[in-house]
């Protein structure tokens, strides 16, 4: 069988920073899989088909092997070692072969390149927290989160810093400490991107738990927020019309 990177460095839409990097490439198939576990059902396969025409190679299996990770109690980076060893080489050599990879896409042109943010000490913390969580690297990335609500001085970025410690406890199977977590960051004056997603996990965590009057909710405050990402609207939407479960 090629390697999965051959197939992934013929993808004209893939950035060369994944091809050039299999490691990369790996990590993020495995975040766009288990994004696609947590939309609806109805929109998991279109996700992950668009995913893997932009050169995402490794998604598909992920996502298969994820519905294994569901149902067994490993922390997901205790149980990476397995995802990997559970693809089946001869099926996705099959499904590669089959592919149509996506055209790359042209950049709008540009007068000149935008001077890079300044960032305070506390949002350079942030952005190095989420670095660590996007590389499952949750025990890191949860000593910066808390040193972010140490800092007094950084209110305004509290609620991140909660919303990165309440999505670790939410990969971690601790849904008490999750619901808690989310919750603070809605009550600590966030972005609407951060509050609208809190409250849609709020709403998925009051699903899991019967508490379906609690979750519609979440799901109709995630709606109200006023500058909701178009995804978290239309996985709200989706939540008001029938409960949310991890199950396949």
């Amino acid at each position: 069988m090629k390697g999965a990177a051959e197939y992934a460095s013929a993808a004209p839409a893939l950035s060369e920073a994944y091809k050039d990097d299999f490691t990369l490439l790996a990590t993020e198939c495995l975040i766009l899989a288990v994004e696609s576990r947590l939309a609806p059902a109805a929109k998991r396969q279109e996700m992950i088909d668009r995913d893997l025409a932009q050169g995402y190679v490794l998604t598909p299996a992920f996502a298969e092997g994820l519905v294994e990770f569901e149902h067994q109690p490993l922390a997901l980076r205790m149980y990476y070692p397995d995802l990997m060893g559970a693809i089946d080489l001869r099926k996705e050599e099959k499904r590669l072969n089959a592919v149509k990879f996506a055209p790359a896409q042209r950049p709008e042109p540009k007068e000149g390149p935008a001077p890079a943010p300044v960032l305070s000490p506390t949002a350079k913390l942030l952005e190095e927290a989420e670095d660590f969580y996007h590389d499952h690297k949750n025990g890191k990335a949860r000593e910066l989160y808390l040193r972010v609500l140490q800092d007094a001085s950084a209110r305004s970025d509290h609620a991140r810093a909660y919303y990165g410690l309440a999505r670790i406890a939410s990969l971690e199977k601790d849904p008490e400490l999750a619901e808690k977590l989310f919750q603070k960051t809605v009550d600590s004056s966030p972005d609407d991107a951060t509050k609208s997603w809190a409250l849609l996990y709020l709403g998925r965590l009051a699903d899991g738990s019967d508490r379906r009057e609690e979750a519609v909710q979440h799901y109709k405050n995630a709606l109200a927020v006023a500058g909701v990402p178009k995804q978290v609207k239309d996985l709200a939407e989706k939540g008001l019309q029938e409960p949310f479960t991890r199950k396949p």
